[in-house]
């Protein structure tokens, strides 16, 4: 946010859409040499207001379904709710089934509460994936191919695509332990989790990439257009810049 400010592109206001479009001739307005004692000193006199700062918390927190985080965090600092109740509430009951491993109960809520992310096909086909290598982690093959015949070969209209993660899964029930780690680990539950939830956001006519993501892609576009007008090291760490701290 500060860099955003500094080269006098601010983002958009608290409560408004991402605005991450800015013109070239913005750009090209912004053609003075920076020097890096000048650059951190300028740096250090922007200010964010902490309202700015308490709407990235807490849109990320309830984007990635963050529920007792974003309530106390509303609670202590008197900020409206930007998502619905039933969408947090319920995306984080659908999210814990799923990295717990309990597929079957993340689809019966789906079922219940979103019917339309339930009946995509495509996302029939992540969550079954997800529940065959559940099965597959049992060690049972019989039923792993009994699953994948039945459920999975079964949705309508997979694409190549998909039908190859199925054979890359079911090559699991003849690879050794050691080959199927990356495969089997938490990871795999937690990038279908985050596939669902942000399908049903889209369902629900809200952003599923968190403002704060979204200004990381801006800060990176804005400093690849203005390196030939402007000289300034560029942050490359969005924790720890390269160049030492800011304050």
């Amino acid at each position: 946010l500060q860099f955003l400010y500094f080269i006098g592109c601010p983002p958009s206001p608290p409560h408004q859409p991402l605005n991450i479009m800015y013109s070239d001739d913005k750009l090209r307005q912004v053609t003075h040499k920076v020097q890096l004692s000048d650059y951190l000193r300028k740096m250090q006199e922007v200010e964010i207001d902490k309202e700015s700062m308490d709407q990235l918390v807490m849109n990320y927190l309830e984007v990635e379904g963050f529920e007792e985080a974003a309530k106390h965090m509303r609670e202590e600092s008197g900020m409206k709710v930007d998502t619905p109740g039933k969408s947090l509430g319920e995306r984080v009951d659908v999210r814990n089934a799923i990295q717990s491993g309990d597929i079957e109960e993340a689809r019966r809520r789906l079922d219940k509460s979103y019917p339309g992310v339930a009946g995509d096909s495509y996302l029939q086909f992540v969550l079954k994936q997800q529940q065959l290598i559940e099965i597959i982690r049992t060690g049972d093959s019989e039923a792993a191919l009994n699953f994948a015949r039945d459920e999975i070969a079964t949705i309508e209209g997979l694409s190549q695509e998909c039908l190859t993660e199925l054979e890359s899964s079911l090559l699991l029930l003849v690879l050794p332990p050691t080959n199927q780690d990356a495969t089997l680990d938490e990871g795999r539950r937690l990038a279908t989790a985050s596939t669902i939830n942000s399908a049903i956001l889209k369902s629900c006519d809200l952003d599923p990439v968190p403002q704060v993501r979204q200004y990381l892609r801006l800060l990176k576009w804005l400093q690849g257009n203005i390196k030939k007008n402007i000289s300034i090291p560029p942050v490359t760490d969005s924790v720890k810049p390269p160049f030492g701290s800011l304050t």
